[in-house]
């Protein structure tokens, strides 16, 4: 976990740092859009995995309900993903509000590491969702 952990704390600091940086290039918001989802993507099965947490989003809740938690997680959250990032892309929305969305899914992604990391398990409810590991 502590790989992780300096994983996660690298990629804040590179966003933070592509924000002030006012040569900012739509390849470095791209990469730093996908790592903070796939950093959200892994800590949300490691909760649902360890029984510690659920999913918030009743969209990505809903289809964990439907079709399981890792098959959503390998098929479901690269598309959104992906077609956020060109919606954006396309709309040509700031630079700067992409990377405070990628900021804010990193903290996301930080808060599940430290709720599937937590060892009071009296505090979290339980997920019925992890049947399936």
């Amino acid at each position: 976990m502590a790989f992780i952990r300096l994983l996660i704390i690298y990629w804040v600091i590179a966003t933070l740092l592509i924000i002030v940086n006012p040569n900012i290039n739509w390849g470095s918001i791209a990469i730093t859009w996908i790592v903070a989802n796939c950093l959200d993507a892994h800590s949300t099965w490691l909760c649902c995995k360890t029984g510690k947490g659920s999913e918030g989003n009743p969209i990505f809740r809903w289809f964990f309900e439907k079709i399981g938690v890792l098959p959503s997680l390998i098929l479901i959250k690269p598309l959104f993903t992906i077609l956020f990032l060109y919606m954006v892309y396309v709309n040509q929305v700031s630079g700067n509000i992409m990377l405070a969305c990628s900021i804010i899914i990193t903290s996301i992604a930080i808060n599940n590491y430290r709720i599937a990391t937590n060892s009071r398990d009296k505090y979290m409810p339980k997920n019925p969702l992890n049947d399936e590991f």
